[in-house]
């Protein structure tokens, strides 16, 4: 069974994060990081390290990123494929239904046995389900766990406007914690290896500036907990492909013919501009792209990639481009025949 090989970055947050859907309305946030807004940030990183626009852009073609997913302790996981999954515990179909539909996330262990559609554990215990049975793991880091992984808290904040013409506005923000022994992580893919000092140094001052929103009252730091190679043990035939980050397709990959046999999900992908040349700018909305989120599956026989997308505000005061990575990773997936 051949390996496939990835870097493995695992972020330890010290403070809560948010992460906006795209709106003003803070009192709702992402529960995923998403590939293309940590390759940005990572990108406007290196450029304030002092990097050239061709040292960073060279980075950036150096390496693709997965979306950033929850781990605890020794624990990775990943999101549950749009496929048909193996019967994952001994119950009845209507019951088995309602089991899948509440999991998010599978252990690693778990995950390989799905790509590789042969899976050695097709029936499992309830305790192998954490979390409000969003987490699928029989990892021993997590036997006996009752706390939360990650949670969410709504915050109440104010906005005190500097005229004082208009009465104070209190607004919520929703902000996402994690266990002591959980963050995030994602893992790279090096197309060329050259680049990997900068995007590292890059990475520690994204830990240090924090990423997602509202970073000026405290939210979004992190440091790497630890760098590591990791292999998964991937099927040597798949008829499917699953992707680990946003993927958005060049128009000759998203025939009629690709998308009848796929499952997916789409994800519409936007907001404002997090680091515009101009502070004034910070304001604007960028354009909005659908893209194919994470855990969607593609017919294996198609040479798939991606492609990168400019979101510029369509303004004449924005003059840099604002780019958005739709280019994959993907790993091969043998999903379960339906019977």
């Amino acid at each position: 069974m051949p390996q496939i090989n990835f870097t493995c970055f695992r972020l330890k947050f010290s403070s809560p994060l948010h992460l906006s859907v795209g709106k003003n309305d803070y009192d709702v946030g992402q529960t995923t990081l998403h590939s293309d807004a940590l390759k940005a940030a990572i990108f406007a990183c290196a450029m304030q390290l002092g990097a050239s626009e061709q040292e960073a852009y060279a980075m950036n073609e150096g390496y693709r990123a997965s979306s950033a997913f929850p781990f605890f302790g020794a624990e990775l996981f990943f999101p549950k494929p749009s496929s048909r999954l193996p019967q994952i515990v001994d119950v009845d179909e209507f019951s088995q239904g309602k089991a899948l539909k509440k999991i998010r996330y599978i252990g690693q262990s778990f995950f390989e046995d799905i790509l590789s559609g042969n899976p050695q554990k097709q029936l499992l215990q309830s305790i192998h389900l954490h979390d409000g049975d969003q987490y699928l793991s029989d990892h021993a880091d997590l036997q006996g766990m009752r706390e939360k992984i990650v949670y969410s808290a709504v915050n109440q904040r104010v906005t005190i406007y500097p005229d004082y013409h208009q009465p104070p506005t209190p607004f919520y923000t929703e902000r996402l914690f994690f266990h002591d022994r959980a963050g995030l992580f994602f893992l790279v893919q090096w197309q060329t290896g050259e680049s990997r000092d900068l995007f590292v140094k890059a990475l520690r001052l994204l830990g240090d500036n924090g990423i997602g929103t509202d970073r000026n009252v405290g939210n979004g730091f992190f440091s790497i907990q630890s760098e590591e190679e990791i292999s998964f043990n991937a099927p040597a035939l798949a008829s499917f492909q699953m992707n680990l980050s946003l993927y958005c397709p060049e128009f000759e990959e998203c025939t009629n013919e690709v998308l009848q046999e796929s499952s997916y999900q789409l994800i519409k992908r936007g907001g404002y501009m997090a680091a515009p040349e101009t502070a004034s700018n910070v304001s604007l909305r960028k354009r909005s792209v659908y893209m194919f989120d994470v855990g969607s599956c593609f017919p294996a026989h198609v040479q798939l990639s991606g492609k990168q997308v400019n979101l510029r505000p369509e303004i004449s005061l924005v003059t840099h481009e604002v780019w958005r990575d739709g280019r994959a990773i993907f790993l091969p997936i043998n999903p379960i025949p339906a019977s």
